[in-house]
């Protein structure tokens, strides 16, 4: 005991000491300050002051820190370059604005490799290497970032300028990037305040920490819609950093962390912010090399950015919180807590991908990261959107070990049958975004490749119509979920479960609906115990491939047994016959088909039963004594299967070849070319259709004792062979490339080539259709390359080639074999605001790699 005593004491001796020396060292800093009206400082607006501020900088140094400061005044400059020991203060009314000429920031080369190296090296305030250093007082920052929008060097220019960078195994800035400068940027600095300042609209980030140590951000006020890729702050790569009491608007991500090298981003306590944005509120990612780790955010208010003029980002947020890991990385030990979110689309939005970005050239690829211990509680979230929250692992890759505890969101709704029955991709090395499948299908949460995920004390709730369910777990391992109060619509149910194991659901008392859970895919080891089902008509629904064996079932009020909860299944197939199934083994199904209640003297069923008309049907299951509840089911006269067109909404120049198609090989196809509606006499196909004018092609099957299928219709518009391309320009806000044809342009014209600066004055959303043609003088095989920003579907002679949906312009490429002769060239492109570029090239046979320029496009 003694021996603890002396430790606590020497602890506290020490900690004093250090205490004194802090204080001694500031007390030396203080006594030397300098004003920079003192070094020629003019505080007009107008002069450019980088000159008399680093003189004063210089100064300060010289004498071995102190304050540098900044009295009442407009001061412009360019670059200035902190130095140790040295705090910066704007006193109230003071700002230190940034010249809106990219000449006056120098281009750096920072000691640091890191994948930012591709964005810009230019900055206001800069620091690296540095120590004790501060920004702090009641005056503004000023990026003056609107005068840098959409302004970005020619190629040219570009190719001159990244000719500073010597190292070739690292990144050069990008020419949408190189010209805007961020606010601050420091760089492997320790022991970094900034305090009390206000930040206003920077043109790239507004403050990048990379490499640092023990930082400390605390009653900041940040305004930041000046241009794209406006974040509030970015913690990358930092270790043992606590921000607190901070106000945030921004166009971009707000509370961002990145690891955009080998370093983690580490020991972080983010807490009493309260933030507005476009895009996600907090967020780790998308960077993800070094991972993220002993995170703790709480006590913070989110909110959609409601500022006039949209650059980027979405009306309302896209996630209220967003941990994102995909170029490796172990993200570990994460809280989130106390959070309030509002009008956010996707309040809560956690993927694990492999997009596997090296952030320097020569190092090797990374592997798919860890991603696991994240615990969210106390959420309460309002206006959120129509696509749901997430949880997405990669198959044998799972997230694991994630608690969502006391959350209460309330949604949008709006989910069709269509979006419930939605196949998500994988979408391994995709950009992740909490909008990027649109619906999803839960409004809810859908959690897929996962393990060890507990629900408890959960409230969710819509406000328009909803046709899905409200949690799906997909591939999931070790579920549990307790206290779970989920609002659905009728024969909608509350949980549902494909290929999940492990499964324990507990002290749920669900409001009346009627299904709690459905259970397919083969999901196994599935227990319900202590459940409240009084309000629930149907507690279980099972597909045919789950056993009763795999299920557990007790404690549930008012049911005695699980063989009460199982009705028979009654499943109608696409050619018109009625399969009834049970769950429970050596038992008897019994059904009528008049609305009568069944009995074991009506039909007992044995095989698919045909009847195609309409019908009431009922069932019911019997076992010894045991008789299911009755299976009621109301089946419509029985529909053919629709047809398919391919190719559809096409564009052409020669002849075209249309093929329908029906996967019931007893209906027959009827069709029409003047857009009228097909009936049983129109057209009937027997091969393939020659389309040779701008015409609407709509079919429909027809069977004998089947209403007619519902139809499909396609465009096809025929395109001249003219020199250079043809565009069609439309506005509008749209998050997937829309059927072009079916719209109507708001101008058209011609233009060289592909490039977008050719198109003329755009809004911040937009389409584009731009159709151009190419003689190739060899039959063989050709790549094409693309890249764009945002969205674009590359279509050569009327097939889908390449299809990007990355974020950012990263260059995709695909090979296809041509023929001698001319052939088209589609590009079908959409922006959602922000930085825009489309860029086509093509290599092969003779044909070294090159842009698709005027002198390639030839309609002759």
């Amino acid at each position: 005991m003694r021996n603890s005593f002396q430790k606590l004491n020497l602890r506290i001796i020490f900690s004093i000491n250090v205490f004194v020396i802090s204080l001694l060292s500031v007390s030396a800093q203080s006594t030397n300050i300098f004003n920079i009206t003192d070094f020629g400082g003019i505080g007009d607006g107008q002069t450019i002051n980088t000159n008399a501020i680093q003189q004063t900088i210089d100064a300060c140094s010289a004498q071995g820190g102190g304050v540098v400061n900044f009295p009442a005044g407009d001061y412009v400059s360019g670059t200035i370059y902190l130095k140790d020991n040295i705090t910066l203060n704007l006193e109230a009314g003071a700002i230190l604005m940034g010249s809106t000429t990219h000449k006056d920031y120098p281009l750096n080369n920072c000691d640091f490799a890191s994948f930012t190296d591709s964005y810009t090296g230019r900055a206001l305030i800069w620091g690296e290497g540095l120590h004790n250093i501060a920004i702090t007082g009641r005056g503004t920052i000023d990026g003056r970032g609107t005068e840098f929008r959409d302004i970005h060097p020619s190629k040219e220019e570009w190719e001159e300028q990244i000719k500073f960078y010597k190292d070739s195994t690292r990144y050069v800035p990008g020419e949408n990037y190189i010209n805007r400068p961020y606010a601050i940027r420091f760089i492997s600095c320790s022991n970094v305040l900034v305090e009390g300042v206000t930040m206003r609209n920077s043109a790239m980030w507004m403050q990048h920490y990379l490499n640092c140590e023990f930082v400390t951000i605390k009653n900041i006020n940040v305004f930041n819609h000046g241009s794209a890729n406006n974040d509030m702050i970015d913690i990358d790569g930092c270790r043992n950093v606590v921000m607190s009491d901070c106000f945030g608007d921004t166009e971009d991500d707000a509370l961002t962390l990145k690891s955009t090298a080998e370093m983690p981003t580490e020991n972080v306590s983010i807490s009493n912010c309260v933030i507005r944005t476009r895009t996600n509120a907090i967020k780790a990612g998308t960077e993800s090399s070094g991972g993220f780790k002993n995170i703790s955010i709480s006590n913070c208010v989110i909110k959609a950015s409601t500022v006039g003029e949209r650059v980027a980002g979405t009306n309302k947020g896209q996630a209220g919180i967003a941990l994102e890991l995909v170029d490796g990385g172990v993200l570990d030990k994460i809280t989130i807590s106390n959070i309030t979110i509002e009008n956010m689309i996707a309040p809560i939005f956690l993927r694990l991908g492999n997009r596997a970005r090296k952030y320097r050239k020569n190092i090797k690829t990374p592997k798919t990261g860890v991603f696991q211990n994240v615990k969210i509680s106390n959420i309460i979230a309002t206006g959120a959107g129509d696509t749901g929250c997430s949880i997405l692992g990669l198959k044998d890759h799972p997230i694991k070990n994630v608690s969502i505890n006391d959350v209460r969101i309330s949604f949008a709704g709006g989910g069709t049958l269509l979006d419930a029955q939605k196949e998500i991709p994988e979408d391994v090395d995709g950009y992740p975004e909490s909008t990027r499948f649109g619906n999803l299908p839960a409004y809810g949460f859908f959690v897929r490749h996962a393990e060890e995920i507990t629900f408890r004390d959960i409230y969710f709730d819509f406000y328009t119509a909803e046709k899905r369910t409200a949690l799906l777990f997909d591939d999931v391992n070790k579920l549990k979920i307790y206290n779970l109060h989920a609002e659905v619509s009728p024969e909608i149910p509350q949980v549902t479960l494909k290929n999940t194991n492990e499964v324990f659901i507990s002290e749920c008392y669900p409001a009346k609906t009627d299904i709690f859970l459905k259970i397919e895919n083969n999901s196994e080891q599935v227990g319900l115990i202590g459940n409240n089902f009084n309000r629930i008509d149907k507690p279980l629904v099972l597909d045919e491939s789950i056993k009763l064996a795999n299920l557990q079932f007790a404690g549930n009020f008012p049911y005695k047994s699980l063989f009460a909860t199982l009705q028979p299944t009654v499943k109608r197939d696409q050619f018109g016959l009625i399969n009834i199934s049970s769950f429970t083994p050596n038992s008897d199904i019994y059904y009528t088909l008049d609305g009568t209640e069944p009995t074991i003297s009506s039909k007992k069923y044995s095989t698919p039963v045909e009847h195609t008309e309409k019908v009431l049907l009922k069932a019911k299951v019997f076992k010894n004594k045991n008789v299911s509840r009755t299976t009621v089911v109301n089946l419509d006269k029985a529909t053919v299967i629709n047809p398919q067109i391919e190719p559809s909404n096409s564009y052409f120049n020669k002849d075209l070849n249309v093929e329908l198609s029906c996967t019931d090989p007893k209906a027959e196809i009827r069709y029409t070319l003047d857009g009228a509606e097909p009936v049983a006499t129109s057209m009937l196909y027997r091969k393939p259709i020659k389309i040779g004018n701008t015409c609407t092609v709509r079919a429909k099957a027809f069977k004998n004792g089947y209403e007619p299928s519902s139809g499909v219709t396609s465009k096809y518009e025929q395109v001249p062979l003219v020199d250079g391309v043809q565009y069609k320009y439309y506005e509008g806000g749209w998050y997937d490339i829309p059927e072009l044809i079916e719209l109507s342009p708001i101008r058209t014209g011609i233009v060289p080539d592909f490039s977008l600066g050719e198109i003329g004055p755009k809004v911040l959303k937009y389409a584009l259709l731009m159709i151009g043609y190419i003689n190739i003088e060899k039959s063989g095989n050709y790549t094409f390359y693309c890249s764009s920003n945002d969205d674009s579907e590359l279509y050569i002679d009327s097939k889908l080639l390449i299809y990007d949906v990355f974020f950012g312009f990263q260059e995709l490429k695909k090979e296809i074999y041509l023929e001698k002769g001319i052939h088209q060239i589609e590009v079908r492109y959409i922006q959602r605001g922000g930085l825009e570029s489309y860029k086509i090239s093509i290599e092969g046979e003779g044909l070294e790699k090159q842009e698709l320029t005027s002198e390639k496009l030839s309609g002759h």
